[in-house]
């Protein structure tokens, strides 16, 4: 198996609920090819996943055949056998005819080193949230699942039985948030550690960032990896009411005693942004 050296492959990747889709839509706006096959939008992603399914399929399966979802937490490795190998040429066969190419899905996060081989030449945008803001988002999408099945006509009920989902949805679910912080560490120090592998092929930004300094993102990739992206203002494609930046300091604070190195980790991804923007010109 010969791994593809000359094609020019962006990917997205980011803690789920970190604001990923954004980024892929703006990308995709800019004329990168993100998929003709795209998760449709829903109550949990209204303006759309930007998602290729193909490539959320596959990662699924990975992780299925590994016995997980998409909630790895901890330090367990992730095994790729030559299967998957075969099935992920395969995938980037299939857009051979493509000029500039990538995809979206947060699982990628897991399996940067995988992709990495096949794809020597493959840049990475990396995209970080709070990790607060991430597990109350994670909480919150949860609560929308859970109320769409709540059964019975009786309104009264049906008032009662969403409370307690309210409840079980909320920070106050210390198993349930634990998990979410735990998960959003494991996802974020897998990026952190591919992006002091491959410095150069790499760069890490806050979701809010793609407002601020977009257009020096855009003309970096463009310029020092080779792309032929057209600028688009990135306000086109934000909708602030699907992505909160609230600061929520009770809640922070209580995610960070209740998973420690949250903290720490949250430092180092503002590290490695603070040299993403120095190396863009900001």
């Amino acid at each position: 198996m010969t791994p593809d050296t000359n094609a020019r492959v962006l990917v997205v990747a980011g803690m789920h609920r970190s604001g990923t889709s954004l980024v892929a839509n703006w990308l995709e706006s800019c004329g990168l090819y993100v998929g003709g096959n795209l998760v449709p939008a829903d109550y949990s992603n209204p303006a759309g996943h930007y998602e290729d399914k193909d490539f959320s399929q596959f990662q699924r399966v990975i992780l299925r055949d590994n016995g997980f979802n998409y909630l790895v937490a901890g330090g367990q490795p992730i095994t790729v056998d030559a299967a998957h190998h075969n099935d992920a040429q395969h995938l980037i066969d299939a857009r051979r005819d493509q000029s500039q190419w990538g995809w979206k899905d947060p699982r990628t996060t897991l399996l940067l080193d995988f992709w990495k081989t096949l794809l020597p030449g493959m840049r990475v945008l990396v995209v970080y949230r709070p990790y607060y803001q991430v597990a109350d988002s994670l909480l919150r999408r949860q609560y929308k699942r859970d109320t769409q099945s709540v059964p019975g006509r009786n309104r009264a009920i049906k008032v009662v039985r969403r409370g307690g989902l309210r409840v079980k949805n909320s920070f106050a679910n210390v198993s349930a948030l634990r998990l979410y912080l735990r998960v959003w560490c494991r996802y974020n120090r897998d990026a952190l550690a591919f992006a002091a592998a491959y410095p150069d092929s790499t760069l890490v930004m806050h979701v809010d960032d793609l407002l601020a300094h977009g257009n020096n993102l855009l003309a970096y990739i463009n310029r020092t990896w080779d792309f032929a992206l057209q600028p688009v203002d990135a306000a086109a494609v934000y909708d602030p009411a699907l992505l909160t930046t609230d600061r929520m300091p009770l809640k922070s604070r209580w995610a960070a005693r209740l998973v420690p190195p949250c903290a720490p980790i949250y430092a180092e991804l503002e590290r490695a942004r603070q040299d993403t923007l120095a190396r863009i010109g900001q």
